[in-house]
């Protein structure tokens, strides 16, 4: 079972993407900031997705975030969601976005890319 980190300051997105991923075979792990995402990657090295919102409570957003866990030795692939259209202009590297709002099919679509890129990395 791939294990996806979803790292989601709304909870009621939280849950319901949760659900979708895990109603799709993904163990989840739920992180509600990036201090929180950190200590959860320090601890699981079976990680082979990250799904982050780019707009987090806190001093950083989706984006360092994942800077900051890479820049630690995380080798997950990784998804970032946002409304924000415009970002998806962005060249964020190996970094796949998925526009809000998404469905459910778009959703499990980016995660398995997603686990699969890491599977061949």
């Amino acid at each position: 079972m791939d294990v996806v980190l979803l790292v989601e300051d709304d909870p009621a997105i939280a849950d319901i993407t949760a659900m979708v991923l895990e109603d799709a075979g993904y163990e989840v792990l739920n992180a509600s900031s990036a201090d929180e995402a950190a200590r959860i990657v320090a601890a699981r090295k079976d990680i082979r997705a990250v799904l982050t919102d780019m707009n987090l409570n806190g001093r950083v957003d989706g984006l360092s975030m994942v800077q900051q866990l890479r820049s630690e030795g995380m080798t997950a692939a990784v998804v970032i969601m946002s409304g924000d259209l415009s970002l998806s202009n962005l060249d964020m590297g190996d970094i796949t976005f998925l526009a809000k709002p998404y469905d459910t099919a778009q959703l499990r679509q980016a995660i398995g890319d997603a686990c699969a890129r890491h599977r061949q990395a």
